[in-house]
């Protein structure tokens, strides 16, 4: 994966990890009582680990 690849990867899960995060923040009661905060929280979590996973990675053309 080349520099670019791997930075647009990482851009596209930060912002989704972000907006997971700020609907977590601004809807959690609202979630909790559909009972779908846990699907939210997934989601967050879910973005957070690849985003940590592909700052590790090495890049090919480098």
């Amino acid at each position: 994966m080349n520099r670019r690849q791997l930075d647009f990867l990482i851009r596209t899960h930060e912002t989704q990890r972000d907006h997971a995060k700020a609907y977590l923040d601004k809807h959690y009661y609202e979630l909790e009582a559909k009972d779908q905060e846990t699907e939210w929280i997934n989601r967050y979590l879910t973005h957070k680990r690849i985003v940590e996973e592909l700052k590790q990675e090495k890049v090919d053309d480098e």
